[in-house]
């Protein structure tokens, strides 16, 4: 999930809906300077300020699409994932073309657990963009969620096939051959995750629960203690239980 830092020919823009077409409206200046603090909130991380900046924005020009689309990555940063969700719609009401919106909106309904809202967003991005890496990823991620591991899986085969080094999607796809029993190939999944990032948490823990149910108790508790000292909390609880 990203949001957006450019202006888009701001002036020629709003040229077209203010009645003075004068190069030197203020009201073009102040879109110019409340979507640009705006953004250096965004990159502080300061989503409140921001959300004030892209409201400023709205006012003056309600046409523009990045400024909805900018509040709504801040109200998700808050946890606020109804605003969100009704921004991202407006940005995409107003450019209905844009991959980007569908997949952050579907990132949005997955938080409101309204999941089979989530996947057909991202079914769009990647019908919008069928390079959209992350969109198969999160279209899998919640294909798994709903249960539906077989479905998931070929679209996280597409996001490694569309970047190599996308560990998060070796992960997920390790997740669903967990679940669907084919263990030997959820370890070779998460035996990539881990090459690509050693420090991913999660991949230690699933494959320790792997090496578990194999019945490799001595390679599941080196597995749970690694992703413990990552910080995981629920690994903790499989080594106090486990791996007395």
């Amino acid at each position: 999930m990203n949001f957006r830092i450019h202006l888009l020919a701001l002036s020629c823009l709003l040229l077209l809906s203010f009645a003075s077409p004068a190069q030197d409206d203020p009201r073009v200046k102040s879109v110019r300077e409340h979507f640009a603090n705006g953004n250096t909130f965004m990159k502080q991380a300061k989503w409140q300020e921001a959300i004030g900046e892209f409201t400023e924005v709205i006012k003056l020009y309600p046409q523009y699409t990045d400024a909805y689309f900018n509040r709504a990555f801040a109200y998700d940063r808050l946890g606020k994932y109804v605003e969100s969700v009704a921004d991202y719609t407006t940005a995409i009401k107003l450019y209905p073309n844009d991959p980007g919106a569908y997949n952050n909106r579907g990132l949005a309904y997955a938080r409101l657990k309204r999941y089979h809202a989530a996947v057909y967003d991202f079914s769009v991005a990647i019908t919008l963009d069928i390079h959209f890496t992350e969109a198969y990823n999160n279209r899998g991620f919640y294909n798994s969620i709903l249960g539906k591991y077989e479905k998931a899986i070929p679209d996280f085969d597409r996001a490694v096939r569309l970047n190599p080094s996308y560990g998060y999607a070796y992960q997920n796809r390790g997740f669903a051959y967990f679940k669907l029993k084919n263990y030997n190939q959820a370890i070779t999944d998460y035996n990539t995750a881990i090459a690509k990032n050693p420090k991913h948490a999660m991949a230690y823990l699933n494959r320790g629960n792997c090496h578990n149910v194999m019945g490799a108790r001595d390679k599941a508790c080196l597995d749970w203690m690694k992703a413990a000292t990552l910080g995981l909390r629920e690994a903790d609880e499989k080594v106090a239980q486990f791996c007395k």
